[in-house]
């Protein structure tokens, strides 16, 4: 109820020209609670599509949630990076299971109640229009994912007899399987993995990020952390505009919203999407300012769907967008580069970097080890970006592992042993310098029990030499997503 008393909330203060401190005052109680500043208006159109518009009062017209053209027209380095966040921090149940499930079934009409999604699960779907299907499909898959999440055991029953139904869709008969097992507590599907002899690199590249993405921790409090900073922008816009129009509140609030619809439009449009094992190849071009890019990865997906999603694409932007097909992979080439999608692969890259076979490179990166794994060439422009650091260029790496306790390790590898003398001692002066910046930082902010897990890791980070090789290693079982959500309201 209070969330949809917002607008009205919002335009009684306004009308009653309220003293800007008395005003600042309530929006900060709001803002600190977490509350949405406006409520926008959602409805879906005759194919189920998603349509958004601003609220009460507002003239902004009911819009698609994700515009068609979204990932593929010119866009800030901050909505790529969000994507990217998106498309990788996910779990075992991919892309889709990033979705703001409780927001997105109440917008799509669907009681969010445990009885009511157990009921909805075993309603046929009976509409012959393909892109309805697929809406009501992937609604039904959110909604096991919010059963799952929420330990609605019960819902063990109506999963059975999905995954017995002869007229059960596939996608949702192996959802329905995969929660089944989560229940009944057996392992979960083993995931995919990229093979060294299948692996194409680009000729060089600036950097190389691996991810295995089976052993990255939950990262679904991004979203919500991702929904918190939009929020705390579009009250930006009332603190600077005073008496702002309700339109003028609207792209904070819809961007804080699409980050919970993005996955779920993205799949729908260009089908499942699960990584599993990833290696990406980053090119720096024009001082940093763009990038070139090779990214392979191993998973689940649908490239029929994403054919499908290409000619859509073609016609609504009038132009070509060639598609061809080898096997059970599809070839798609558009203006920000090629894209090529199996069942059970993913490869995307930019123009020159389609990449050969370099076997030794390839088990070097793919070695059995951390979650995340990148590696730094001494030939990278990146050393020009980091000259403020006084480092001096050699090849570096950066290896992240999680569990009970994780750990970051910085690995230097220097020309010989006076050399990476030079890095430690760098190094250790770096890490005085930032704890000393980080301390009085943290001095002036709120919420410094919860940075603290912070300041000891950095404090405790150990640099040590090997010969030509330096490491400096952070570990820490008490940082966790408070120390996350600190740093988040502190830099606000």
């Amino acid at each position: 109820m209070r969330r949809a008393l917002a607008p009205v909330f919002l335009s009684t203060l306004l009308a009653a020209q309220m003293p800007d401190d008395a005003w600042n005052a309530l929006l900060q109680q709001r803002r600190a609670a977490g509350e949405d500043l406006i409520e926008l208006r959602y409805r879906r159109d005759d194919h189920g599509v998603l349509e958004v518009r601003s609220c009460e009062g507002g003239a902004i017209p009911f819009q698609p949630m994700l515009p068609i053209d979204a990932p593929f027209k010119q866009s800030t380095y901050a909505s790529r990076a969000s994507a990217l966040l998106l498309l990788f921090a996910h779990g075992p149940q991919g892309l889709l299971g990033n979705t703001d499930a409780e927001r997105h079934l109440r917008r799509a009409g669907i009681e969010p109640g445990a009885v009511a999604l157990r009921q909805f699960l075993l309603t046929p779907i009976s509409t012959v229009d393909p892109v309805l299907a697929r809406v009501e499909l992937l609604d039904r898959l959110v909604a096991i994912e919010w059963l799952q999440r929420g330990k609605h055991e019960g819902a063990v029953a109506e999963l059975t007899a999905l995954s017995k139904r002869a007229d059960t869709p596939p996608l949702l008969q192996k959802r329905a399987q995969v929660a089944l097992a989560a229940f009944h507590r057996r392992p979960a599907p083993a995931r995919q993995r990229l093979a060294p002899e299948n692996l194409l690199l680009p000729v060089t590249a600036d950097a190389y990020v691996v991810l295995d993405h089976a052993l990255l921790p939950d990262f679904t409090p991004m979203t919500a952390i991702a929904r918190r900073v939009a929020i705390d922008r579009s009250y930006r816009v009332v603190e600077a505009l005073k008496a702002p129009t309700p339109d003028d509140l609207y792209w904070g609030q819809y961007l804080a919203d699409l980050t919970g619809e993005f996955p779920f439009e993205v799949v729908r449009r260009y089908g499942s999407m699960r990584f599993d094992h990833t290696v990406a190849a980053i090119v720096l071009q024009d001082l940093g300012r763009s990038l070139g890019w090779n990214v392979q990865t191993a998973g689940e997906f649908e490239p029929e769907q994403f054919a499908a999603s290409m000619a859509e694409l073609a016609g609504f932007m009038q132009t070509e967008i060639p598609v061809t097909r080898q096997g059970d992979e599809v070839h798609a080439v558009t203006r920000e580069g090629d894209v090529a999608i199996g069942a059970s692969s993913l490869r995307t890259w930019s123009k020159g970097m389609a990449g050969r076979a370099k076997p030794e490179l390839a088990r070097e990166l793919l070695a059995e080890g951390p979650a995340i794994r990148v590696v730094v060439p001494p030939t990278s422009k990146a050393w020009l970006l980091l000259a403020a650091l006084e480092l001096p260029a050699g090849r570096a790496e950066i290896t992240v592992s999680f569990g009970e306790e994780p750990r970051l390790c910085l690995s230097f590898t220097a020309r010989d042993e006076d050399e990476a003398a030079a890095w430690a001692e760098r190094l250790t002066r770096l890490q005085a310098e930032q704890l000393e910046r980080l301390r009085a930082w943290t001095e002036v902010q709120k919420g410094t029990a919860e940075l603290q897990p912070v300041l000891d890791a950095i404090t405790a980070a150990k640099v040590t030499t090997d010969g030509a090789r330096v490491d400096a290693v952070l570990t820490s079982k008490t940082i966790g997503w408070p120390a996350f959500e600190a740093l988040r309201k502190a830099m606000r």
